[in-house]
This record gives C-alpha cells, sequence and structure tokens, in this order.
C-alpha cells in the first residue's frame, strides 16, 4: 500500500485471497494514522509489514515514530543502546499494528564497492564491511525488533555487498564473487541461528550460485538458504514488481510461481493488479502440478507459522 486502502486493492485482497499486505508509503501520518489503515487490515487477518531501515529507507513516519538514523551512523560500537533503540521502533512498529519489519539489512559492503561508491550511496543501509561486526549487529537488532513485539527480516540473501546498487537490484550485472564460503554470507548464518523470523531473497544475480536465475527464482539459492544457512523460518521475496532489469526479464505473470517453485514462501509484490495475475499464475500451476501444489503447501505452512505468532492464527502449522 502507498495509502488508504481502495476499493480496487480491497477487491484484490479478497479475489486472490492474499495473507497480507506492505505498506510501502511514504506514510507520514504517525503511528495513530498508520494505526487507522493497519488495523482494520490486522482485524481481517493480514499479516502487515513495513519496512523500517533507517535514513531515507524508512517508509512510517510521524507522530510517535522517530527518525531512525542510517546504518551506517547507528551505535555499532554499543550493543546494549542499539538494542534498545531497536526495541523502541520495534515496539512503535508494534503499535501502529504493524507485525513484519522488512529489516535489518545483513548485507556485508566490500571494499571495492565502498571505495567506488559515495557514503550516502550505502551507509543508509549497510553496517560496514566487516562481517563479524555485520553479523553482531544484525543480531543485536533482531532481538531488539523481537524484544519490541515484531518480527524481523534479514535481508537481502546471500549479499548485495558486492554490487553497485548495494541493497537494491537495479541493474542485470552479476555478482560473481559471492561463494558459499565467502564471509559475508556469514550475517545471515548468525540471523538464523539467532532465530530471525524471516530471510529476504535477493532479486539480482549471482553466477557462482545459478548463472541462469536471479537468486529469488533459483532453487540452488533457496537450498542453500535451507541446508548450509541451516534457515528453518520465511524466506521472502524483494519486490517482484520492481523494475530491476533482473525482473524485467521474466514475465511479470510467471514471477510468483517461480519464486514459490524455487523454494520462496512470502512474496512482495507492491502492484495490486500484477498480485493477482500472479496468484492466478500460481493457483492454475498448483492444480496442473503436482509439485507446485506441494511446495504451495509448504510456503502456506510457514507463513501461517508466521501469522500464529502475531496472533493473526490460532492453528498450528505443520511441515512435511
Amino acid at each position: 500500500l502507498t495509502g488508504a486502502l481502495d476499493a480496487a486493492t480491497t477487491d484484490v485482497i479478497a479475489r486472490a485471497r492474499l495473507g497480507g499486505v506492505v505498506l510501502i508509503g511514504p506514510f507520514k501520518t504517525g503511528v495513530a494514522g498508520v494505526k487507522g489503515i493497519a488495523g482494520p487490515l490486522a482485524k481481517s487477518g493480514l499479516l502487515v509489514a513495513a519496512s523500517q531501515e533507517g535514513g531515507s529507507f524508512q517508509s512510517l513516519t510521524g507522530p510517535g515514530f522517530d527518525t531512525i538514523p542510517p546504518a551506517g551512523k547507528q551505535p555499532v560500537n554499543d550493543a546494549a543502546t542499539m538494542k534498545a533503540d531497536w526495541a523502541t521502533w520495534g515496539g512503535q512498529l508494534k503499535d501502529a499494528g504493524v507485525h513484519l519489519n522488512l529489516a535489518p539489512s545483513a548485507d556485508v559492503l566490500s571494499e571495492s564497492v565502498k571505495v567506488a561508491t559515495p557514503p550516502g550511496d550505502w551507509e543508509d543501509r549497510l553496517f560496514g564491511t566487516d562481517p563479524g561486526v555485520v553479523s553482531g549487529i544484525v543480531t543485536t537488532a533482531i532481538a531488539g525488533l523481537q524484544q519490541g513485539g515484531v518480527a524481523a527480516s534479514a535481508t537481502h540473501f546471500p549479499g548485495m555487498g558486492y554490487l553497485a546498487g548495494v541493497g537494491a537490484a537495479t541493474t542485470a550485472q552479476p555478482d560473481t564473487v559471492t561463494r558459499t564460503t565467502s564471509q559475508s554470507v556469514e550475517p545471515y548464518r548468525y540471523a538464523a541461528s539467532a532465530g530471525v523470523d524471516v530471510i529476504t531473497v535477493s532479486t539480482a544475480n549471482f553466477s557462482n550460485f545459478d548463472d541462469a536465475s536471479p537468486a529469488a527464482f533459483s532453487a540452488k539459492v533457496m537450498t542453500l538458504l535451507r541446508d548450509d544457512v541451516k534457515f528453518g523460518g520465511v524466506i521472502a521475496s524483494e519486490d517482484l514488481t520492481s523494475k530491476s532489469e533482473t525482473l524485467t526479464a521474466v514475465p511479470s505473470a510467471e514471477r510468483l510461481l517461480r519464486f514459490v517453485r524455487a523454494g520462496g514462501d512470502l512474496a512482495v509484490v507492491s502492484d495490486p493488479v500484477q498480485a493477482d495475475v500472479m496468484v492466478k499464475t500460481l493457483a492454475v500451476a498448483a492444480v496442473s502440478d503436482k509439485l507446485v501444489g506441494a511446495r504451495l503447501l509448504e510456503a502456506s505452512a510457514s507463513v501461517l507459522g508466521l501469522r500464529a505468532k502475531a496472533g493473526l492464527a490460532t492453528c498450528t502449522p505443520v511441515k512435511g
């Protein structure tokens, strides 16, 4: 959502049986204003997410929401203060009716990109170049958000730090550096061990894992996340309707199907009209292809578990 819920979007949510909404905004109406939108959505059983990372990547502002500093300017050397800050920001989201924060970024900035990129282009989202330091910060932020009462998502697996468009897959230029053994993958392992609720998979290309598909459409990347990183939570996507060249090469109607088939659970789709088309394509495939149908059941159970944590479901999901 970029504003108040309109009739067309309400119709898509009902017809496509969507499980949640993302407040893309920007919403400048404060906690009370956002609550006025998110509250009714939650009462109808919808999971409400937002992206409150810091700096220019803060979709909710106004009375009741702190101005979150850019990641590169947060108190990264003071874990207690940092956890308290993220707990406060998580509490503000909870008060506004939000269940999931699509943050923090677990990307490790490469030295080569840092040298070639002005600080303002990366410090909004990235905590630095040291994988160990970033791992500690990410787990601290996750713990703070969860203490504040919302779920957290480590983004953008397997890491965008070697790409010039840090934190956003803006071009089709692939990452040719990152491997399973790369230290830049470590923050995601720490996040998984710390019990992060969601890990968001990038829509960029990572040629050492899969030279044929963006990460969000790659079964190889999903297997790495499950089997190597040992993550058992919800796998989310970046926005499947973004203008990145990695996505525009794939027909929009097929993107949700490819994400779920690869192993994804929770797709972010910012355009309700495209979401409607994507869901129809997935539904048809789930009927005609038993493997897709089984994969959809797994994804549904995973998301149901997240909704149960948020108090939106009373049943216990069973996987397998």
